[in-house]
């Protein structure tokens, strides 16, 4: 009896040349020749990913980063992240957002809640004009030595005005009440809603987790989060980690 083979593109560091439209592809697999999948994770993730550890990425800051100061509404040239896909179309890579923790080193002064709104903007439309760090990731498997395609910009930025393309993907309500130094606010992107409340009107530090929309970057596209809260009349100051996942 004949034996069919399946053959596959191992891919520990690099991805798999984007496929043409209707033409036959290799199937991408890991180190060891295990067929790498897409999954859905029942109560984690809203959207598929990868099963694709090698193409995991975390950035972080080394200190903390100050964000826009007195931002009691939502502006659209004003966001406290941008995260861009520098990926090319011929790449076809795409960014998975995962999660976004903040834990304020400083509270915003006069901040009587805390919002946080998502935007994403179409592909080839520059959204980061000045301002702010530069976040540097790392791929978080140890002997894949990957480089992101993302560029992350965080802390008080200055961005052009959007697209018509642009959509908005969520608008949140992180905290109720004053907040403090010390309270984390963790966006899960693509997460399963749970059943718990804002925060209680106090200054207790509290640890907040809030279940966003799933937010998929394509090549030459960008995320924007932007930050604002009733009476707020300083700015907040983050420490921050960031994760996704690159495919």
């Amino acid at each position: 009896m004949a034996t069919d083979n399946i053959q596959g593109l191992a891919t520990r560091t690099t991805l798999p040349n984007r496929t043409t439209e209707g033409q036959y592809s290799l199937v991408a697999t890991d180190g060891r020749g295990a067929m790498l999948t897409s999954d859905r994770w029942p109560g984690r993730k809203n959207y598929s990913l990868p099963d694709c550890a090698a193409r995991y990425f975390a950035t972080t800051n080394g200190t903390p980063i100050i964000t826009q100061a007195s931002q009691t509404a939502f502006v659209a040239t004003t966001p406290f992240m941008v995260i861009t896909n520098n990926a090319t179309e011929a790449q076809g890579t795409h960014l998975y957002l995962d999660t976004l923790e903040l834990t304020t080193t400083t509270h915003g002064a006069g901040a009587t809640d805390l919002w946080m709104a998502i935007k994403v903007d179409g592909q080839g439309v520059s959204r980061y004009t000045s301002g702010g760090s530069t976040l540097t990731s790392a791929v978080t498997t140890n002997h894949v030595t990957a480089t992101s395609n993302a560029v992350i910009k965080f802390g008080a930025i200055t961005a052009p005005a959007a697209s018509a393309n642009v959509k908005n993907m969520g608008y949140h309500q992180v905290r109720q009440g004053l907040g403090a130094a010390g309270d984390k606010y963790i966006l899960d992107f693509g997460g399963a809603p749970e059943n718990t409340g804002v925060g209680q009107v106090s200054t207790t530090v509290g640890r907040f987790r809030v279940p966003c929309e799933g937010v998929v970057l394509a090549p030459q596209s960008a995320c924007l989060l932007y930050n604002f809260a009733s009476g707020h009349t300083t700015a907040y100051t983050f420490e921050v980690n960031f994760s996704y996942w690159e495919f």
